[in-house]
């Protein structure tokens, strides 16, 4: 059990932060000098620069330096500042992370001339790791549920899963285009995503997802539900309708752009979006609701608004704001759907595969990954979608609370306290 292997090696754990923290300062310190302030401008941002990095390095050491557990509720000044720093140090270590294995990749690039491909490859290997020492350190120590939220889906999973802009810090066009593939759609950074929020949720006392479908009381539905999705799958990807008469019957099966650069960025939301929404926030919620009587339903609803509001961050990439609209609107009736097959089969592999093909063919078909501004025919068929989506997610949540033992609904998926290592 990961939350176990974790408690027995914190120390190794925090010995990794140490050195990677140490590794940092340094770099931020050599890299402006050896650079000879070409991306910075002049000595004086320079110096100012390596001045911030001497304050992070120190802010980095302070649990260190207080040999004092942040409770869960800090009762004097310097419980508050240690947890201030938590959080900041959470969100600041995202980000320099990255830029650091750029900065040393650069270096390695520059002055051993080590081969570009050879570079990034080490870097994602690295980056897959990279961040678990911050959440050992500091992440843990977050023990409110609106905190959590907001660190997982507005700092872990953007810094992780948007790590695009960070590969080699050399020349970009010598880069194998498989490689620049997993990184710009966003896969590599899934998967570093998927590993960094896994610790962090047994850390925080949550055991991991199942993979395996446990439907046998209810397979008739099980095997509805399935036809059911290839259906919205196939119907997402081509349905050409554009009138109410015909939108549940035209189909065009041509795919503009079927790339593997298409299926990878429907592979991207398929593996991250499922373990932030699916199981981290839902887990947390149904933890949160636990003394609630609407405890599924709230934690349901509630993380498929926070799904669909999310997807408003796509208007700042370019996306037509009646387009981002309709795919809030979308985004939150597939995450009642999502959530509530979620419970229903208890395996995150069923809502990953279908939201993979849901992204994907419907990206190869079109051949964008950006919604256009959506006509009558449009809204009518995201509201007939919408409303499917919740008639069957209500179907299957009345039938998941007379499956699912009580137990593991009241918990979340939490372990019992004492495999919590939120305080360690």
């Amino acid at each position: 059990m990961m939350s176990e292997y974790l408690k027995q090696h914190q120390k190794y754990l925090k010995n990794w932060y140490l050195i990677q923290l140490g590794v940092m300062v340094i770099i931020g310190i050599v890299y402006p000098i050896l650079s000879k302030m070409g991306l910075l401008g002049s000595i004086v941002i320079a110096v100012f620069v390596i001045m911030l990095w001497i304050i992070e390095g120190l802010l980095g050491l302070l649990p260190f330096l207080s040999r004092q557990a942040v409770p869960r509720k800090p009762k004097t000044g310097w419980q508050r500042a240690l947890r201030v720093n938590s959080y900041f140090q959470t969100i600041i270590q995202m980000f320099l992370i990255p830029l650091t294995l750029q900065a040393i990749t650069w270096m390695l690039y520059h002055y051993l001339g080590i081969n570009v491909n050879v570079l990034t490859v080490l870097g994602m290997l690295v980056l897959l790791v990279a961040f678990v020492p911050v959440m050992v350190v500091f992440t843990k120590d977050v023990s409110s549920i609106v905190g959590r939220i907001i660190l997982l889906t507005e700092v872990i999973f953007a810094e992780t899963v948007g790590m695009s802009f960070v590969t080699t810090g050399v020349n970009k066009a010598s880069e194998s285009s498989f490689l620049k593939d997993l990184i710009s759609t966003g896969v590599w950074g899934a998967l570093s995503f998927v590993i960094t929020v896994g610790v962090l949720m047994a850390l925080w006392g949550y055991r991991l997802p199942s993979f395996k479908f446990r439907i046998k009381p209810h397979w008739i539905i099980f095997t509805l539900l399935v036809l059911f999705s290839i259906w919205f799958v196939t119907y997402n990807a081509f349905a050409s309708g554009d009138s109410w008469k015909n939108f549940l019957t035209a189909y065009d099966f041509h795919m503009k752009k079927p790339s593997l650069y298409m299926f990878l960025s429907g592979l991207e939301p398929g593996i991250a979006e499922e373990w932030l929404y699916r199981f981290s926030i839902l887990s947390l919620l149904l933890y949160a609701f636990r003394n609630n009587k609407f405890q599924v339903k709230l934690s349901v609803f509630i993380s498929a608004a926070i799904f669909g509001v999310w997807h408003l961050s796509n208007a700042l990439g370019g996306q037509n704001f009646l387009a981002t609209l309709e795919q809030i609107i979308f985004a939150f009736s597939f995450g009642v759907f999502a959530a509530s097959a979620y419970l229903f089969t208890r395996s995150l592999l069923f809502t990953m595969v279908f939201h993979l093909f849901t992204d994907a063919l419907a990206m190869m078909a079109s051949g964008t990954e950006m919604m256009s501004k959506p006509g009558l025919s449009d809204w009518i068929a995201v509201s007939v979608q919408g409303a499917m989506f919740i008639l069957i997610g209500q179907f299957l949540l009345s039938k998941t609370e007379k499956m699912i033992p009580e137990s593991e609904i009241l918990s979340g998926g939490r372990l019992d306290e004492q495999a919590s290592l939120s305080n360690y």
